[in-house]
Formats: C-alpha cells, sequence, structure tokens
C-alpha cells in the first residue's frame, strides 16, 4: 500500500494545493539492486512506480495518475541473518508526481530527501529472504513539466496547475509531502553462501 499527505505547492491565490487534489492511495512496485557486504551491509540502488488514483482536481475526466521514485540507499541488517532479523533502511532519490490525459501531461518532480524503513528479514531458503517493510518518506516539489487541465467548475476558479510547462515552483510556494509504503519485498541473494 502506498499513500501520500502534506500538500505539493502553495497556487497563487493562497491555497495548498493537497496531494490529495493530484493523487490518491495506491499500490506502490519497487525494484532493488544491490550488493550484500559482510553479511549485514547492503548498498543498493532502486526504482518505485506507485500505481495510484486520480485526485479530487480530476474527478469526472479520463485522467491516469502515477508517481516514481529513483535513488539509491543503504540497508543494515541486524540480528541473525540465517533466520529472523531486523532490518532498517536509509535511502534519497527524485520522487515525481504525473497526471495524464489522453496527448496532455502534467508531472512535478522533486528531490526526497529522506526515506527511512523498519521491518524485518525473514530467511525462506539459503538465497531468499522475505522482507515486510514500513518505510516513510518526505520531500519538495522544485520543477515541473507540461500541462493537464483540472475538470471544469474547481471552487478556487483554477483550470489548471499554475506552475506548469517547465517552470520552477518558487521557494515560497514550495510545501513538503509525505508518503507511507506499507508492503512485503523478497529479495534474492544470487551470489555467496
Amino acid at each position: 500500500m502506498l499513500a501520500y499527505g502534506g500538500s505539493l505547492y502553495v497556487d497563487p491565490g493562497g491555497g495548498l494545493e493537497t496531494t490529495g487534489n493530484f493523487v490518491t492511495p495506491g499500490l506502490g512496485l519497487e525494484a532493488d539492486v544491490g550488493a550484500r557486504l559482510a553479511t549485514h551491509y547492503v548498498p543498493y540502488l532502486a526504482v518505485e512506480i506507485g500505481v495510484v488514483g486520480v485526485g479530487r482536481r480530476f474527478e469526472g475526466q479520463n485522467v491516469k495518475a502515477n508517481t516514481t521514485f529513483f535513488g539509491g540507499g543503504f540497508r543494515y541488517v541486524g540480528g541473525d541473518f540465517h533466520s529472523i532479523a531486523l532490518a532498517g533502511e536509509i535511502s534519497l532519490g527524485i520522487r515525481r508526481f504525473e497526471v495524464s490525459e489522453a496527448a496532455a501531461v502534467w508531472s512535478a518532480t522533486g528531490f526526497e530527501i529522506l526515506r527511512l524503513g523498519l521491518g524485518l528479514e525473514v530467511r525462506l531458503t539459503r538465497h531468499l529472504t522475505l522482507s515486510p517493510m514500513t518505510t516513510v518518506s518526505g520531500g519538495t516539489l522544485t520543477g515541473t513539466q507540461g500541462y493537464v487541465a483540472f475538470a471544469p467548475n474547481q471552487r478556487d476558479g483554477l483550470t489548471g496547475p499554475p506552475f506548469a510547462n517547465g517552470s520552477a515552483i518558487p521557494g515560497s510556494a514550495q510545501q513538503s509531502y509525505y508518503a507511507v509504503v506499507i508492503g512485503c519485498g523478497l529479495h534474492a541473494d544470487l551470489l555467496g553462501r
């Protein structure tokens, strides 16, 4: 499960543009590639794709939404590596929110400065590990690409994102969002003992 909270930006009228105006909770799929060092340490690269619903700004429209994360991190595994162990992760990277309708696409990107995970590693076989984990992260969006129209008759009169077509979200309008992921991974140790 993947859910977002907080805000994406402050619009020119002073209203907070919440994450719920653009995306709703959904599912996330993450692929990591890393190397287990000295049994307990795993530096890795990560790609996460969030399949999410569209938010309130697009109700009744034929719009799709997704999020992506590209970054790197470090996992520490403490305890009995051969049965059940505590696992903690810290990572950072780039997050993108995207909404699209037919040929129109709007996206906003920013640096996700802190992503923390806490969970377990449960050894199933010599090479396979089940890893339930809860991850929380947060960041600020700074750049945009493209444009997509909001559904008609918005209460604040906006017809689309005020920051679009490559314009930066100014520092005075930047807000913080957060993400919560509750999931379970399957890790394969391809090499080693």
